[in-house]
């Protein structure tokens, strides 16, 4: 009796010997695995298998909550699988890996079932008969009951938790009562303590790599984009620098303190240099006599001090001849509105110079000859007119029907001749006879124009409205008053009878642009007769309607020219009215508002 007890308590001795070294197995079997090369579903799989090795423990699966908390399984047997044939011992055991699964997944809310239960409480769940537990059950997603006969064997149910947080529950059965004991307690713990952190060091690693690969990704693609950049900005340059080399103008870029950075072809050669880098790092000090230099570095410094482009005319000298040079230079500036240098270029208007100078004596001597026929021809047609009132006096009694007629006629011609003299005189001197550009109050211009209109348009019964901007302008008075004058007294004549004409005259600043505006509801103008609106005497409306000498315009036109500006019309038609605009610069520096 005593020899088979002691025989007894060896082969149980035995068999926890071999439980602890199937233990220990296991745990070394989770140190093996490789979480970088498996994905989440193969590192439970090979978990299980090391748990697995241990011959009680054949019977078991891994559940994590999923997207909507509910346990699932993820590896091993699903619930229904487990309980698989429990009452056959020689019953297989269906694996997840079989390609035909008979039973449907099921699925735990936290706290239902002993699955529930631990993964809620953190705590093992140890049944020890499932058959007289009452509070083991099989609770499906619906939370009933779908148990169909009392289950026999025993379980335990140990969440896998790392860092005080529940990661799912790993579920061991057998199917026998009072099975499993304190040694499998404490294995399967400290299996599911290792497997915790073995999942989140896996899920840490793959969250990594993930994170690598989208930066990998976009650093590839960032390179990518900037080999393209550097390559399109290699073309450009190369575009650019052909553009350049090819440009017959001296084009040069400096920085702050006057060292050469860039410069073209032609630069080189006017400096007569060997090549482009010769001049990079130079300052016109290097390049150019002392009193040149100096002359360019001023203009350097002036245009980065006030911001602005200078645009400079002067005669130059190569040694041999002089020439004339126009030069622009320019402020380079940052986005941050840092002067970084200046940028120019240069080239060679001798030819448009002389050019210039030949059209401006041609026109001299136009205007001379226009002011000399206009003048000297009043003479003899002071004269004509003369004998015609002595033929009226001396034959008055015999100028009657046709004769009258005819002779009304010639007196008529003679005087619609001194009227377009006149006229013509008055063009002859725009520009030429006038007083100097002054400064004057745009406004105070305006109303002497309409103290002078006032008669013509108190019997033209005109609304005037005066409405915009009106600073001080730098104009010759006489001219601009002439200019005003002619706009709106055209406004007033030109109008249409039974309506009441409306003058709308209004002054804008566009940059650094003055522009006077002067709108009627008159007779309009067929918009393709409107380029002949500006020509010397050019009429688009009869004599016997309206009076005029058809100049009046062209002397607009030339005024605004006069004034380096611009003048058009606009006009929808017939009948439809028209508006007459006029652009005068005004320098920057000098806008001043006038109340």
């Amino acid at each position: 009796m005593r020899d088979a007890q002691l025989i007894e308590t060896t082969q149980e001795l035995n068999r926890h010997i071999v439980n602890l070294l199937d233990s220990l197995s296991a745990l070394y079997g989770l140190t093996d695995i490789s979480i970088r090369n498996l994905d989440e579903p193969g590192l439970l799989r090979q978990a299980l298998e090391a748990l697995m090795s241990n011959q009680d423990m054949e019977r078991c699966s891994i559940f994590l909550p999923d997207e909507a908390d509910l346990l699932t399984v993820a590896a091993g047997l699903d619930w229904d699988e487990m309980l698989w044939n429990i009452t056959r011992s020689d019953g297989e055991i269906p694996r997840q890996e079989h390609k035909e699964k008979p039973f449907k997944k099921t699925q735990f809310r936290l706290g239902e079932g002993i699955l529930g239960r631990a993964a809620e409480s953190g705590n093992i769940q140890h049944c020890r008969s499932c058959a007289d537990d009452p509070q083991f059950k099989k609770i499906g997603v619906n939370g009933e009951s779908v148990d169909e006969k009392p289950v026999q064997g025993s379980l335990l149910c140990v969440p896998i938790i790392c860092e005080d947080r529940v990661l799912g529950v790993v579920n061991v059965y057998y199917p026998e009562p009072d099975f499993f004991n304190m040694w499998h307690e404490r294995l399967l713990l400290l299996f599911c303590k290792m497997l915790g952190r073995l999942l989140i060091s896996h899920r840490f690693v793959h969250q990594l790599d993930t994170l690598v690969d989208m930066q990998t990704q976009d650093l590839t693609k960032m390179n990518e984009h900037l080999r393209d950049e550097k390559k399109l900005l290699k073309e450009n340059a190369a575009s650019l620098r052909a553009i350049l080399d090819n440009s017959p103008y001296l084009v040069w870029l400096k920085d702050a303190e006057g060292r050469y950075l860039k410069a073209n072809k032609a630069f080189v050669d006017h400096a007569r240099l060997e090549g482009i880098q010769q001049a990079v790092g130079k300052t016109d000090f290097d390049l150019w006599p002392k009193e040149l230099a100096e002359k360019y570095r001023a203009d350097d410094a002036e245009v980065m001090a006030l911001r602005q482009q200078k645009h400079i005319e002067e005669l130059a000298f190569d040694g041999s001849k002089e020439y004339w040079v126009e030069t622009f230079k320019t402020p380079v500036i940052d986005e941050n509105g840092n002067v970084l240098g200046t940028t120019g270029f240069a080239r060679d208007i001798t030819e448009r110079r002389e050019f210039e100078e030949e059209l401006k004596r041609s026109n001299i001597e136009l205007e001379q000859f226009s002011y000399a026929v206009s003048h000297d021809m009043r003479q003899p047609l002071r004269m004509i007119s003369s004998y015609l009132q002595l033929i009226e006096i001396s034959m008055a009694d015999q100028l009657v029907g046709e004769k009258r007629d005819y002779f009304n006629f010639a007196v008529e011609g003679a005087k619609r001749i001194d009227r377009m003299l006149v006229a013509l005189l008055e063009y002859s001197r725009v520009g030429r006879m006038g007083e100097p550009l002054t400064w004057i109050d745009s406004r105070t211009i305006l109303d002497e124009a309409l103290q002078f209109l006032q008669p013509a348009i108190d019997e033209a019964q005109a609304k005037v409205n005066i409405t915009g901007d009106w600073p001080r302008i730098l104009v010759s008075r006489d001219e601009i008053l002439r200019l005003i004058q002619n706009l709106i007294g055209n406004a007033a004549k030109y109008r249409i009878a039974g309506r009441t004409p409306e003058i709308a005259v209004t002054g804008e600043m566009v940059k650094n642009e003055w522009h006077l505006c002067v709108a009627d509801n008159g007779v309009g103008i067929i918009p393709g007769q409107i380029k002949r609106l500006f020509q010397i005497f050019q009429r688009l409306q009869s004599r016997e309607a309206y009076e005029g000498t058809g100049i009046g315009l062209a002397l607009c036109r030339k005024i605004v020219e006069h004034h380096k500006g611009r003048i058009w019309a606009e006009s929808a038609g017939e009948g439809q009215g028209s508006k007459f605009y006029v652009a005068l610069p005004i320098p920057q520096e000098k806008i001043i508002s006038a109340q």
